[in-house]
């Protein structure tokens, strides 16, 4: 189960960079391995602009993030960052993304 960390209010035309610490997840001695994986879930099939990365993820030290675009107002996302860690490990956290006007 992802660990919810926040809910956000974002504009359809809005791009928004979502980050994420990973440092309290990690053993003494753990690192993360690779890039973190994002993806948008719960996007209806019928959306014809849902809610969309932008470009690379980029990770800094344990810090992972997104830019993220587009989006349906009135619609809601869920965007999630999976991460693995050196020891095998998978952690996942999400954010509840609503669009609207802001």
């Amino acid at each position: 189960m992802s660990e919810v960390v926040a809910v956000l209010l974002k504009d359809a035309d809005e791009k928004l960079t979502l980050s994420t610490d990973w440092t309290d997840a990690l053993a003494s001695g753990e690192t993360i391995s690779g890039t973190p994986a994002w993806a948008v879930e719960d996007a209806a099939a019928a959306d014809t602009t849902p809610l969309a990365t932008s470009g690379a993820a980029a990770i800094s030290g344990n810090i992972a993030s997104q830019l993220f675009q587009a989006g349906t107002k009135g619609q809601v996302y869920r965007a999630r960052c999976r991460m693995t860690t050196s020891t095998g490990q998978i952690y996942d956290r999400s954010w509840t993304v609503r669009i609207g006007t802001r």
